[in-house]
């Protein structure tokens, strides 16, 4: 949020470079978490947490949002500081099934997922504009999520909401605060060798 305003007083290379800088960051939380970036989309990222790998995703996505929040919102301070205009972000999080795997044309494939899944978390992103548009860093996850989050967070009901392209209303909570639960260790490699 904000990077138009931003770029309008930049050079495209000036431009390429903040946002660069700001999705290095964001990658960072994300593969902390041992999470997937599957797509940067203009200013947007999409990253998952397949089942298979991390039975724990919603704990993971959870945390990798709050540390992204906590990210982001340093960067903003940092940017007010200096007389910028800081970059602010949205965030969906939601649980359930997708497809995965190589998706695409016969000479033109891409490693993704889709399914509603991805569909509601992109609305719960787009959602956070109706929440609070001056946040510098909104989280918004559907009940699903919070029901199979092993951890307490600091969290507010939002309600049950008729997302856009969406028949059943969807329970929204906000993920408030950047308190991040104990971390979260790594599955054991089962091929790993003994030392």
């Amino acid at each position: 949020v904000g990077l138009t305003a931003l770029s309008d007083r930049m050079t495209a290379e000036e431009a390429s470079c903040v946002l660069n800088a700001h999705f290095a960051g964001l990658v960072a939380c994300v593969e902390t978490e041992l999470g997937i970036v599957d797509k940067f989309m203009g200013d947007g990222m999409m990253a998952f947490w397949a089942e298979s790998d991390v039975p724990d995703h919603a704990d993971r996505a959870v945390r990798t949002a709050l540390s992204i929040k906590r990210h982001a919102e340093a960067c903003a301070a940092q940017s007010r500081q200096n007389g910028d205009l800081p970059l602010r972000i949205r965030i969906g999080v939601h649980s359930g099934s997708v497809i995965v795997g190589n998706l695409g044309a016969p000479d033109r494939v891409n490693y993704t997922i889709v399914g509603d899944t991805v569909n509601v978390a992109a609305r719960l992103e787009s959602f956070g504009r109706n929440i609070d548009a001056s946040a510098d860093a909104i989280i918004l996850a559907s009940e699903e999520t919070v029901n199979r989050l092993s951890f307490p967070v600091a969290r507010e009901p939002v309600g049950a909401v008729h997302l856009t392209g969406r028949e059943a209303l969807v329970d929204i909570w906000r993920l408030l605060g950047t308190e991040l639960p104990a971390a979260v260790p790594a599955p054991e490699d089962p091929e790993a060798d003994d030392a």
